[in-house]
């Protein structure tokens, strides 16, 4: 085989492997494109996916012609040379060496995406196994306390993992505003358990005051209160490392799969009579304890 087909060999071999690099960028860029120019932080077009799979074979196919380019340009150039036996023998041996370089790197590559895919494969697979093991809202129910306190929210969690969690329970107003936030560290079993948590009418009235009445105080109050309870686990620093790293990163973030949530809609009543709020329940007027 003369210089011109082996440095050609050379420059596709090494443009082959050049060209996953190029198609991580191209990629990478489009997504920068798209998210910044595009579509920004709202839903993406469907042809999203053909677009990127356009720019990948672009990338993978520019790397390969430019790189085979190169190599037969320089095969052929050195082969109009007038070199001597030795020199020849060198250039000859300085194609082999690049060649076999790139075969080595292209297998050291293949193994490395072989590593990763089957880690990656493991990771995903411990995920899918602790959302089917997690604990879960599986019922919520509230009632008012006769004590005049507040309303008593009753939590029924269930699942197979047991250790520390993070309950959020959270009150919004018809509008959505967020009135009241608690958030609470249990320590659940690997079976059903039971909680009661207190949301006090006076942190409720007086949220409602401020958000809708501007701190006058009205006669008589309406409306539905949202009241959501979102569960997640608080990860072992052990079961970090075994998750996919965004998994184990984000794992906490609002949209975390990790979370169970809840969410029912109470009615409330409320007025402010002969100097203090009353609730009403039923029907029945109840004072507001202080």
């Amino acid at each position: 085989m003369d210089l011109v087909r082996k440095y050609l060999l050379v420059g596709l071999l090494w443009g082959i492997i050049l060209g996953y690099g190029a198609v991580a960028i191209a990629t990478g860029l489009g997504v920068t494109v798209l998210f910044l120019i595009v579509y920004g932080e709202g839903p993406w077009g469907e042809g999203t996916g053909t677009l990127l799979y356009g720019l990948a074979i672009a990338g993978f196919t520019a790397a390969v012609l430019i790189c085979s380019t190169v190599g037969y340009l320089f095969g052929r150039r050195m082969q109009s040379l007038s070199l001597e036996a030795s020199e020849l023998a060198i250039e000859h041996r300085r194609a082999h060496i690049l060649i076999a370089t790139a075969i080595v790197a292209a297998f050291l590559g293949a193994y490395q995406l072989y590593a990763q895919h089957t880690a990656l494969t493991v990771r995903q697979g411990y995920l899918e196994q602790m959302l089917d093991a997690r604990q879960t809202v599986a019922d919520v129910r509230a009632t008012h306390r006769r004590d005049g306190r507040g309303i008593d929210i009753a939590l029924i969690t269930r699942g197979e993992r047991a250790g520390m969690h993070a309950l959020e329970l959270l009150v919004r107003d018809s509008e959505d505003r967020l009135l009241e936030r608690q958030r609470h560290e249990l320590e659940l079993p690997d079976r059903e358990a039971y909680r009661v948590l207190t949301v006090d009418y006076a942190d409720l009235i007086r949220a409602v005051v401020e958000r809708e009445y501007r701190g006058q105080e009205p006669v008589v109050h309406r409306g539905t209160l949202s009241v959501i309870a979102r569960l997640a686990p608080l990860l072992e620093p052990q079961e970090l490392r075994t998750l996919p790293r965004h998994a184990a990163t984000h794992y906490l973030a609002p949209d975390s799969p990790f979370y169970s949530e809840r969410r029912f809609d109470y009615p409330i009543e409320f007025r402010f009579e002969e100097g203090r709020h009353w609730v009403v329940v039923e029907g029945e007027r109840h004072p507001v304890a202080r």
